[in-house]
């Protein structure tokens, strides 16, 4: 093993460049498909043009060649000739290996690249014999494996074998394509792409008509708000109270965290009710002390007003139960609510669901962490964690 701090170069990654490619079609013919046995029938066809779109997006050349058009191999699928009127297409009748047409390799010679991308029917006859035959020449050949068909799965590995050993670099479709782009910021990128993913690659094309649809027409479900804020929704929610963003230092607050229907929420989601429940606790306090000096008569008041407050709470259908916060904290991984004066029924080791504010609904699951302190008994902390 090497020592610590240092490092080992391996191979070196020989990455595609656009501008020193171009793509080969080597017979895949609408004869020939049909003896492809490795892939699904439908996949494939998608497969074979998709392989030969790939020098229209990138604006790289193409050389095409059948083999026995006029037998039983047939012509190339209209899908492929329709794209490249112009493009040269050497129709061999009668060498197996594309480099020994002279023509072809005259071709491939003058596109002047050296990076080719390989594509043929079958895999362990057009597709190796020619990808050998480049290699022994000094091209760099990217044989698509997912656009090469034969016989059998066991012969296409055979084959693909033997081109690796030979430093044929094997890739499917969508590596080729990404590699040539590089950045979806380029051009081409995105906008050109993601149109060509779509239809050749719908299980990638379709992340991409997902989020356009949510985009356009998307509404929240019960239950999704919140989802994504999972990770970040407690960081956030701290820095709206307190005014900051991406801030780690203790923050003090005298924020409001209240209880609403048995949900907590720490800031203004519910603050309308909290502030009224506020002002009603306040009362109480001044009357408490003003009835305070005439003993039995002070309780009987109280009692009364605590009567009136849990009669107007059963009216609003809601319980609504108020605190301060005291700090935030940032510690580790979880943010540390400290409250003061908890009612009780929140000091418990049930979950609970907390949400920051009202921007962000449900978070996650919180729980009562600790007792503060002995001496501050009345307080508690609240744990929100800022991943899971």
């Amino acid at each position: 093993m090497p020592k610590t701090g240092t490092l080992t170069p391996g191979p070196d990654f020989v990455r595609l460049d656009k501008n020193d490619s171009m793509v080969v079609v080597a017979d895949l013919q609408e004869g020939l498909y049909q003896i492809v046995r490795d892939f699904d029938p439908t996949v494939f066809k998608s497969n074979m043009i998709a392989h030969a779109a790939i020098a229209k997006v990138f604006d790289i050349p193409i050389v095409l060649t059948t083999s026995a058009e006029n037998g039983p191999n047939g012509p190339l699928p209209i899908e492929i000739s329709s794209l490249y009127p112009k493009a040269p297409i050497i129709r061999r009748n009668g060498e197996v290996d594309a480099w020994d047409n002279t023509d072809f390799k005259a071709a491939v010679r003058a596109q002047n690249k050296s990076q080719i991308i390989l594509a043929g029917i079958t895999t362990d006859v057009c597709t190796e014999f020619l990808a050998l035959s480049l290699r022994s020449e000094g091209y760099t050949v990217f044989a698509n494996t997912e656009a090469s068909g034969t016989f059998s799965k066991t012969l296409a590995a055979n084959a693909n074998r033997r081109m690796e050993n030979a430093g044929v670099i094997l890739q499917g479709m969508f590596a080729i394509v990404m590699d040539l782009m590089r950045d979806w910021r380029n051009t081409p990128g995105s906008l050109e792409l993601l149109p060509f993913l779509d239809q050749y690659l719908p299980t990638y094309g379709f992340i991409a008509r997902g989020h356009a649809a949510a985009i356009l027409n998307g509404t929240m479900q019960p239950g999704e708000q919140g989802l994504d804020e999972i990770a970040k929704g407690s960081v956030a929610g701290v820095a709206a109270l307190r005014g900051l963003e991406g801030n780690d230092e203790d923050a003090s607050g005298g924020a409001t965290l209240a209880v609403v229907d048995g949900r907590e929420t720490v800031g203004d989601a519910f603050a309308g009710e909290a502030e009224e429940e506020g002002e009603e606790d306040e009362d109480e306090d001044e009357d408490e002390d003003e009835e305070g000096e005439e003993g039995e008569e002070g309780e009987e008041v109280e009692e009364k007003e605590d009567e009136n407050e849990t009669s107007d709470n059963e009216d609003d259908g809601k319980s609504v139960v108020a605190t301060t916060v005291e700090e935030i904290r940032i510690v580790d991984d979880a943010v540390l609510v400290e409250i003061g004066d908890p009612p009780s029924k929140l000091i418990s080791d049930r979950p609970h669901v907390c949400a920051a504010t009202a921007s962000f609904d449900v978070i996650s699951n919180v729980g009562v962490l600790a007792q503060s302190s002995p001496e501050k008994s009345s307080s508690c902390i609240w744990q929100m964690p800022l991943s899971q």
